[in-house]
């Protein structure tokens, strides 16, 4: 998870609202399918969770980048970009893969390869495209249109990525993360100034508008574009999957589960956030609209129906632990009943 613009700040107009929803909407859809096919595979409980002393140090961690970038991004430029190539070809490589074989099925043939092993059909021409569209965003020039459609892309695919295999096991932990976040994103859009003489997370943010750590939406009826974090995606995804993972087990569907209701609160976030960069004409902190409208709702819907504690600690059973609640993720939907 990219956390060095972990949260620029600026929402799109409704078209582009829809885009970051249904980039969410598959990222929760795919974590619940890879969470499911560890099931009953001991190996792979636990893995994949965060713990509570992560989530403590991610901010922490995301503003030592983040004033390292203030300082030096010229001459870390190289090694940045470097870095998102790589991280690009294995995350964009990861996601394709798994459309081609889903689109392949029985014709996703798999064969060994000599110091690789066995490798599939669908994994070698998703390799073979990530490469292609990380070379083609190094060499195209930054400021045309497809050096803006690639840009986008590869950003789509770090954050899908990202929502597959960050998870989380309880409510509490969501909550904290979000909450961090949400006094991180104020901070160092608008109080950094005061010590560093300008806004930290807007000057990093618009220094790097051509990688693949931001999303660039082209303003409709005016000129220039709009900026919206990786982080404004990540963070809440996280929170979404999890509350998908929690519909999922028990057999919610539609506006009866947690997932719909903060789904709808994040795009109404987005589009409060993108009214108050209109008005100001200054950027802000998204997360700041974000996390009440997605977690608030969150909160509320479990209290009323009694669920709140359960979902708090990650309780699925008599026997409390991260492992039970690891259960939210893997239970196949055709266990559900069984286990109600």
């Amino acid at each position: 998870m990219s956390l060095i613009d972990s949260s620029y700040t600026v929402s799109p107009d409704d078209a582009a609202t829809a885009k970051k929803m249904s980039s969410k909407w598959y990222g929760s859809r795919l974590s619940y399918s890879i969470s499911s096919q560890s099931k009953g595979n001991d190996s792979n409980r636990g893995k994949g969770f965060m713990q509570l002393w992560t989530v403590i140090l991610l901010p922490i961690i995301g503003s030592i980048f983040l004033v390292i970038l203030f300082f030096f991004m010229g001459r870390l430029w190289i090694v940045l970009i470097i870095y998102i190539s790589l991280i690009s070809i294995l995350y964009t490589s990861f996601v394709l893969s798994i459309w081609l074989s889903r689109l392949l099925k029985e014709r996703n043939a798999e064969f060994e390869v000599k110091w690789i092993g066995v490798v599939a059909i669908a994994d070698i021409v998703g390799f073979l495209t990530a490469v292609g569209l990380v070379l083609a965003w190094n060499f195209v020039p930054p400021q045309s249109v497809f050096s803006t459609i690639l840009t986008d892309l590869l950003a789509i695919f770090l954050a899908i990525s990202s929502l597959c295999f960050v998870r989380m096991h309880n409510l509490m932990l969501c909550t904290v993360l979000l909450s961090l976040f949400f006094f991180y994103d104020i901070f160092w859009v608008f109080l950094s100034g005061l010590i560093f003489k300008k806004s930290v997370m807007v000057s990093v943010a618009m220094s790097m508008p051509s990688l693949p750590l931001v999303i660039i939406i082209p303003r409709v009826f005016v000129d220039g574009h709009t900026l919206l974090g990786l982080g404004d995606i990540i963070l809440p995804g996280v929170f979404l999957c999890f509350l998908y993972h929690v519909d999922r087990f028990k057999g919610y569907e539609n506006i009866r589960g947690y997932f719909l209701r903060a789904l709808f609160g994040y795009a109404l976030g987005l589009i409060l956030a993108f009214l108050m960069v209109t008005a100001t004409e200054t950027g802000q902190p998204a997360l700041l609209y974000l996390v009440p409208l997605t977690l608030g709702p969150t909160l509320v819907a479990a209290w009323r129906k009694g669920e709140l504690r359960e979902l708090w600690i990650g309780k699925t059973s008599s026997q409390v632990d991260e492992e039970a609640m690891g259960e939210y993720g893997r239970l196949p939907l055709d266990e559900m009943q069984e286990r109600r």
